[in-house]
């Protein structure tokens, strides 16, 4: 009896002894809360950024700028100011738009890599975001779920794309299959190598799963056309006709890099198929139709508010006279672009410019802004362009404000420094004074300053 009664006291011991250790050990957490809070209070006066208001702090992580060049790593922002303290945390976290942008350099494989993206993606909400991807043609599967699950808000979509086509149209189709993306507004597709498409009917419905687009661009792709028409154009072939009531900016290559020679351009040919009344801004390299057919495009697309800005290269083969046919019909255009193709003869580009100029008289009474590029400029009359300009300027109720004449002289194949003397540039100053925004000369040098 005596052994059985030491060892229910003993118990008893055990359990009072363990339940002091228990009180003790929450007064211990208590005190090191107390602490904390301490510390805290104790950083508020010593630190001057974290007696900011919130939204402040917000903004000022909004200001710091990551790695651009691929997801940001873990000592970059913002995935840094998860690690500096548990304010920092919180306001990062609490701050969607930190979030809202994505940039995948190379089209990850990997699961981890996967579920990262989802949690960049996630604390973006409720915020729309925009998605940059760059890397092979081929979408992984894991990318496409990716892009399935967050499809409700994106808004921006940017692919940069590398490698050749292994699959006619495998790119688009794998695009649609992750729609429809009844929120995106801006859409850029760009590629390294040109892709030829034997159909645009992939293109016209990639437009049409995103009612809401506002601006798209397409870069180096092409419709590759069977069967050739008379005249060097291609026969229009079947496909889904498209009215798109949002688009407001159509961008069919970079115009900039095609007539610099880099051959970044794209088919002219989806504007067979499409509609677009609120068109505003369009820019085109390729010009794979015909006058009439552009035409035909312009005329059931136009509407309210008409076309605004234009800009397109003039190939060589581009007839000035059927350009003025379809420019007449332009009368709200503010903004023309042009970049004047280079020709074996030498003179003759500069001869098709004055050509087309002179063939804009008494059209376009809204232009604001004229802007011509050209290879060369030897040989170029500029006192009959300076004529013309001195017209538009006295002729119309709205008067020309702006005109830029951008020349890349060439030599032995190597770009070369512009001179134009004084008589050249003499007849040009007069309309200076007379408050036109005149640019002679390279792109980035005016010689008339």
């Amino acid at each position: 009896m005596s052994n059985a009664l030491n060892v229910t006291k003993l118990l008893k011991r055990i359990d009072e002894l363990s339940d002091t250790i228990k009180a003790q050990n929450k007064v211990l957490m208590d005190l090191k809360e107390q602490r904390r809070s301490t510390r805290r209070k104790l950083n508020n006066f010593r630190d001057p950024m974290a007696r900011l208001p919130l939204e402040i702090q917000s903004q000022i992580f909004l200001d710091v700028e990551g790695n651009a060049c691929d997801l940001p790593q873990s000592s970059e922002a913002p995935m840094n100011f998860l690690r500096i303290c548990q304010l920092w945390r919180a306001i990062a976290l609490a701050t969607p738009q930190l979030w809202s942008s994505l940039r995948i350099q190379w089209l990850p494989c990997k699961a981890s890599y996967i579920k990262f993206c989802d949690y960049w993606i996630e604390r973006s909400s409720p915020l729309p975001f925009s998605l940059y991807l760059k890397g092979e043609l081929q979408l992984t599967t894991q990318m496409q779920d990716l892009m399935t699950r967050h499809r409700d808000r994106l808004q921006d979509l940017t692919l940069e794309l590398v490698g050749e086509l292994t699959e006619e149209s495998a790119l688009t189709r794998q695009i649609l299959v992750t729609g429809p993306f009844l929120s995106l507004q801006t859409l850029e597709i760009r590629t390294e190598d040109e892709m030829y498409f034997r159909t645009v009917n992939e293109w016209v419905d990639l437009l049409a799963a995103a009612p809401a687009l506002t601006k798209c661009t397409l870069d180096n792709m092409y419709v590759e056309w069977e069967d050739w028409g008379h005249n060097g154009f291609p026969e229009p072939l079947p496909a889904r006709p498209l009215l798109h009531t949002s688009l407001r900016e159509l961008r069919l290559g970079d115009v900039n890099h095609y007539a610099a020679w880099l051959d970044h351009g794209s088919s002219a040919a989806m504007l067979l198929y499409l509609t677009l009344p609120a068109l505003q801004t369009l820019h085109f390299t390729h010009f794979d139709i015909t006058h009439k057919e552009f035409r035909s495009f312009m005329a059931r697309s136009w509407t309210s508010p008409p076309l605004r800005s234009l800009s397109m290269v003039v190939e060589r083969e581009t007839s000035v006279s059927g350009m003025a046919t379809w420019l007449r019909s332009m009368s709200s255009l503010t903004n023309l672009s042009l970049f004047m193709m280079s020709s074996y003869n030498r003179s003759s580009s500069s001869e098709r410019i004055l050509e087309l100029l002179e063939a804009l008289d008494g059209i376009l009474p809204a232009l604001h802004t004229l802007t011509i590029s050209m290879n060369s400029g030897e040989e170029f009359d500029y006192r009959r362009l300076a004529r013309f300009l001195h017209t538009r300027r006295t002729g119309q109720q709205t008067p020309l404000a702006t005109f830029r004449l951008y020349i890349t002289p060439r030599s032995g194949g190597r770009f070369t420094d512009l001179e134009l003397n004084d008589d050249v540039l003499g007849p040009f100053r007069p309309l200076a004074e007379d408050g036109l925004d005149v640019h002679i000369g390279l792109e980035g040098q005016n010689l008339l300053v």
